[in-house]
């Protein structure tokens, strides 16, 4: 019984040992696993407002942050108590003071065990503020003589620009504050620049500096700025100029006119070429360039901008439209001229003409040349023996011709031509073409023959004389009758050649 007693209490000793056994299995084998966490931080990307730190930890069930500003770091209590729980990785922290000290503790735990770690940054001062300036360039800003800007600058004292021809030389920020103009710093204002030369670059440079210990001043990017080419200037001969012309005859005929600008005091000379043999500047359009038919000449079409202008200028190219209306019975030429022409420059000259051109008529119909009627006597006149000859008396009246013819013989045939002085400038031009007779009274009846073998001396009393012009060669063809009843005859002349003194 004794024996019996000792067994059932041994029985339950061993169940209760083998109970606590058990449940102290489970809290003794973590213990036994549990790892020391590992911890590291590292600080990046610091700014004056902000900076980052990189958490790297291992064997951590648990991350706890805790970031304050000074320079004594929370402690790993404190770190649980108030930190912000995270995961390893990236945090940035923002929105901080610049130029302040702050402390990082990071606490990492795993179970009961935990690491601790701590650091210090300090965040970046705020930059002192350092002068900027701009140049810029507005539309519309730009014309041939003048120019204008928009400056401004930053944090500046001083500010101050130049404008130089573009590439005369190089330029630093301490000339232009030495030698520029003055603007008004930290704002912006519109700068003007005058009596600059057409169609040219311009280059804009402005400096700025402050009183701020080594500071360099700086200076503005390079604003380029090209003036506007000059609007050409047009000279347009007005509605008093009056037109002249001369004619001259080579390969080609060339019709030189002048027109005189009364009003303005321009003078334009063209220098036309038409087909030889041309009776007036016929219709066309005339082009500056080489002497050619239907070409202005370059080189003789010039222009004067006043009477007393010794200078002619050359034109570079350009045209004029000419259109010509001849009257048959007028034997004027009604004239249109209608052009431009351009100087090299680009300046140009305009011309509207319209009107009679002095020096231009249609030639007078070559009258037709008679024959040698039947039975007359051929005078002959015989330069060699004396060229004919027009003679000045005193006893000439205005608009007289009087004329001697001479042939080898020494005979004479006179000619008393009386025209009408408002035709012949009172007879001091030349004998105009035509056809004169005794019957219309051009042919006065003072006209004679004298014959010295065999002498015969009468006056005509029937005569016609048919004249064209050619330079200063006359082509005459003459017929008459002198005397009377049985004693008449009929003498018939034709000379082509200079006549002596026919103008005076």
């Amino acid at each position: 019984m004794r024996i019996q007693k000792m067994m059932k209490a041994l029985f339950a000793a061993f169940l209760v040992v083998a109970t606590i056994a058990c449940e102290k299995e489970p809290t003794n084998k973590p213990n036994e696993q549990e790892k020391e966490p590992t911890l590291s931080v590292e600080i990046s990307e610091v700014s004056a407002t902000s900076f980052s730190f990189i958490i790297e930890a291992t064997d951590a069930q648990n991350i706890k942050y805790l970031v304050t500003e000074g320079s004594v770091a929370p402690d790993a209590e404190e770190v649980i108590a108030e930190g912000t729980t995270t995961e390893a990785g990236k945090i940035t922290c923002s929105e901080l003071t610049p130029d302040t000290d702050y402390a990082v503790a990071v606490v990492a735990i795993n179970i009961k065990k935990q690491a601790y770690i701590s650091t210090g940054v300090k965040t970046e001062a705020e930059p002192t503020p350092m002068p900027d300036v701009t140049v810029s360039l507005r539309d519309g800003s730009v014309t041939e003589n003048t120019l204008s800007f928009f400056i401004s600058s930053t944090e500046a004292d001083v500010l101050k620009w130049v404008c130089i021809e573009d590439g005369s030389r190089d330029v630093t920020a301490e000339q232009v504050l030495a030698n520029g103009e003055e603007a008004e710093p930290n704002t912006e204002s519109e700068v003007v620049v005058e009596n600059l030369e057409p169609d040219t670059a311009y280059a804009i440079y402005a400096a700025a500096t402050c009183d701020i210990e080594g500071f360099e001043p700086v200076l503005s990017e390079k604003l380029v700025i090209k003036t506007a080419e000059p609007e050409p200037v047009g000279y347009h001969l007005s509605a008093t100029t009056t037109a002249t012309a001369s004619k001259s005859s080579s390969e080609l005929d060339n019709y030189f006119i002048i027109f005189a600008d009364e009003a303005n005091g321009y003078t334009l000379r063209c220098d036309f070429y038409t087909a030889l043999g041309s009776e007036y500047l016929p219709s066309g359009e005339y082009t500056l360039g080489n002497a050619a038919e239907g070409a202005l000449s370059k080189n003789y079409t010039t222009f004067m901008f006043t009477p007393s202008d010794s200078q002619m200028t050359p034109f570079e190219s350009g045209s004029v439209t000419v259109e010509a209306t001849p009257n048959e019975e007028t034997r004027e030429v009604q004239y249109s001229f209608n052009g431009l022409l351009y100087f090299p420059n680009g300046d140009f000259v305009t011309i509207d003409f319209s009107g009679l051109v002095e020096g231009i008529m249609l030639p007078e119909p070559t009258p037709e040349i008679p024959d040698v009627p039947e039975g007359a006597t051929v005078f002959t006149p015989d330069i060699e023996v004396k060229q004919p000859v027009r003679l000045h008396t005193p006893s000439l009246v205005p608009g007289e011709y009087y004329i001697k013819f001479y042939d080898s013989n020494w005979n004479e045939l006179v000619l008393d031509i009386m025209l009408d002085p408002a035709i012949c400038n009172d007879g001091n031009d030349a004998l105009p073409a035509g056809r004169y007779t005794m019957e219309d009274g051009t042919i006065d009846s003072y006209s004679n023959i004298a014959l010295y073998n065999p002498y015969f001396s009468e006056n005509f009393t029937e005569a016609e004389l048919v004249v064209s012009v050619e330079g200063l060669e006359y082509e005459l063809t003459f017929i008459g009758t002198a005397g009377s009843g049985s004693n008449a005859k009929t003498f018939y002349m034709h000379y082509k050649g200079e006549i002596q003194d026919m103008v005076l």
